[in-house]
């Protein structure tokens, strides 16, 4: 049987480049909000929620 250890990696995303781009993106973008689709959610037996673009 062969084993080997697997050292962990670097994080693929730091928090520190995730708050750049947030101030970056300041003013540029925009927050949309979520919805429900109780259609969904009741086909599934969950809380579903859509994330609109269109609105």
């Amino acid at each position: 049987m062969h084993s080997e250890t697997i050292a962990p990696s670097a994080p693929a995303v730091l928090l520190k480049n995730v708050e750049q781009a947030a101030r970056n993106l300041h003013g540029v973008i925009y927050e949309t909000l979520l919805q429900q689709n109780l259609g969904l959610s009741a086909a599934y037996d969950a809380t579903i929620y859509l994330k609109r673009e269109d609105l």
